[in-house]
């Protein structure tokens, strides 16, 4: 029997007539952080007693003799829903058992909902209908250009970029600009969905093909894209098997629903979305070759933020504008911090910019944000870690111009090849001849 009771999931405790604990299983001791040869034998008012929990549900149900819910808080910040249920004899409650299940994810998942709701309402009134797009660099702009010349055919278009470049925005961009505008986009997270439930997912399924699914059957996400455009996001994480079936769809233009016999015509554009080098999983055999040209009619190659660097100090005015507009805030960046800006690589591309500027709109205590404000991180690019503010009048104190243009020149040799570590690369940096740098390095003694 305790190998029974301890396989559930639930954490379980038995009290008897009079509220004492006879039983609990090993769930329960990992729930509430207690060994089961501390509670056994005493009453269910003990764990008050001890200040573990709030309250207790067994007195209530010995009183009532009927089933009792009640929410139970934890010393240690847990939230659990406790339903004891009387086991009777002669009229009598013999015992209570009680299962316990942890609320807290369900808690904090209802609060960060309640937030978003907040978030869409204050949206929603902000004169920003959209979020900024930068068209300053001329990577981007040829990226457009690309996109407005196929946009109004019907061709699959394969996006290629490092997460967080926002391919998403180029792929609803293209949708936007195709006849297909009134028609639905649909995204599909290929990485996200289950693999158990991906192919009713993406194709549906007949009534009856399985138990457990909607009597009337359902229909899949691309039939209900039908004339529209399908974005799939991520595609590189889709199975071996999804891909067949992908592919059956790209050249017959039909899909099957599980457990149909009938295929039935879609008219879909699909545009695919992935950050993964493709033509290393196809040859490792992680995806089909004849798919990858399937989708690549037309390839759009999104550059990274530090390939087009350009775009960075417009990107943070446009968020900075927007999300100030949106909180009803007034900050901005000083020059210098603008430039520590500018010379940070983002990893995590555009939404790391964006995740950035709403943190600082959101948390800022003061109007204007100083270099001394940016995070560690951000403070460590090349002309980041130059002379600031304060450090001026130390650095000049007392030096002639040339010693001073010596120490600035030899912090930025210094820093440039920690992080170049390639003279070759710190010289494109840096618009001079690769001599120059070796010139200056040995000048500096920094190898």
């Amino acid at each position: 029997m305790d190998a029974i009771l301890d396989s559930f999931d639930e954490a379980l405790c038995i009290s008897d007539a009079k509220g004492f604990i006879t039983y609990v299983n090993t769930p329960y001791e990992s729930l509430m952080h207690i060994k089961k040869e501390e509670v056994i034998g005493k009453n269910v008012n003990y764990l008050v007693e001890i200040g573990i929990v709030d309250m207790v549900v067994a007195p209530e149900v010995i009183q009532t003799k009927s089933a009792v819910s009640i929410v139970q808080n934890l010393d240690f910040g847990k939230k659990l829903l406790l339903r004891g249920v009387p086991i009777m004899a002669d009229n009598q409650v013999k015992l209570v058992v009680t299962v316990l299940k942890d609320q807290t994810k369900i808690t904090e998942l209802r609060e960060q909902l309640d937030a978003l709701q907040t978030l869409y309402s204050a949206a929603s009134k902000t004169k920003f209908k959209k979020k900024p797009v930068v068209l300053g660099s001329p990577g981007i702009k040829k990226v457009y250009r690309q996109l407005s010349t196929i946009a109004d055919t019907d061709v699959t278009v394969l996006i290629l970029g490092d997460t967080g470049v926002g391919k998403e925005v180029f792929a609803r961009k293209l949708h936007a600009n195709s006849k297909r505008v009134k028609c639905p986009f649909v995204k599909v997270d290929c990485g996200c969905l289950p693999e158990n439930l991906i192919e009713s997912e993406l194709f549906g399924y007949a009534p009856g093909a399985f138990s457990g699914g909607k009597p009337q059957g359902k229909m899949g996400i691309i039939e209900s894209a039908n004339t529209g455009t399908v974005f799939l996001d991520e595609v590189g994480e889709l199975p071996l098997m999804m891909q067949t079936r992908l592919l059956r769809v790209l050249q017959d233009r039909e899909i099957l629903r599980i457990g149909d016999t009938a295929p039935r015509p879609v008219d879909v554009r699909f545009v695919a979305a992935t950050n993964r080098n493709i033509q290393k999983f196809i040859e490792e055999g992680r995806f089909r070759s004849d798919l990858y040209y399937r989708l690549k009619v037309a390839e759009i190659k999104i550059p990274s933020i530090h390939e087009r660097h350009l775009d960075i100090i417009p990107l943070v005015k446009n968020y900075l504008n927007y999300y100030c507009a949106l909180y009803s805030r007034n900050v901005s960046f000083t020059p210098d911090a603008e430039q520590a800006l500018m010379q940070y690589r983002w990893p995590g591309n555009v939404r790391e910019i964006e995740n950035f500027v709403l943190k600082t709109v959101v948390e800022a205590r003061k109007k204007l944000i100083h270099f001394r404000d940016l995070p560690p991180k951000m403070k460590t690019g090349l002309k980041g870690s130059m002379v600031m503010e304060g450090d001026l009048s130390r650095l000049c104190r007392g030096k002639s111009l040339k010693e001073i243009r010596e120490t600035v020149e030899k912090q930025v040799l210094e820093h440039g090849f920690k992080k170049y570590k390639n003279i070759s690369a710190l010289a494109k940096f840096l618009g001079t001849e690769r001599t120059t740098v070796s010139r200056k390095l040995k000048k500096y003694g920094i190898s």
